[in-house]
């Protein structure tokens, strides 16, 4: 079993601070603009680019291309967002997500 500190980064800690800096800046200030508040095959390019930057940043902050695939999950999230018009879906989506990882690696 993973340590605690694991599961509480994974569940809560990380989905609350990503989700603050990716949609609640990052994405939010992106839908004001006029480059990229307009869609392409029903998805924001403010989601496109943002999730970019948040596969990009994992690929970075791990050291390890394959977290590259993260880019799938973040699209979720970041329509999620934009959908239900805030942070709480995004957070909990985040959150899940990492749960499903998490339960993937451990076992």
């Amino acid at each position: 079993m993973a340590a605690p500190q694991v599961w509480f980064w994974s569940l809560i800690g990380y989905p609350v601070c990503e989700e603050l800096v990716f949609r609640g800046v990052l994405q939010r200030e992106l839908l004001r603009s006029r480059v990229f508040s307009g869609s392409r095959y029903g998805m924001s390019l403010a989601n496109l680019f943002t999730s970019l930057v948040f596969a990009g940043a994992h690929v970075l902050w791990f050291e390890n291309p394959a977290q590259a695939a993260v880019l799938l999950p973040s699209l979720i999230i970041g329509h999620v967002y934009e959908r239900a018009g805030g942070l709480p879906g995004a957070i909990v989506l985040h959150g899940w997500f990492n749960l499903v990882g998490l339960c993937w690696f451990w076992i």
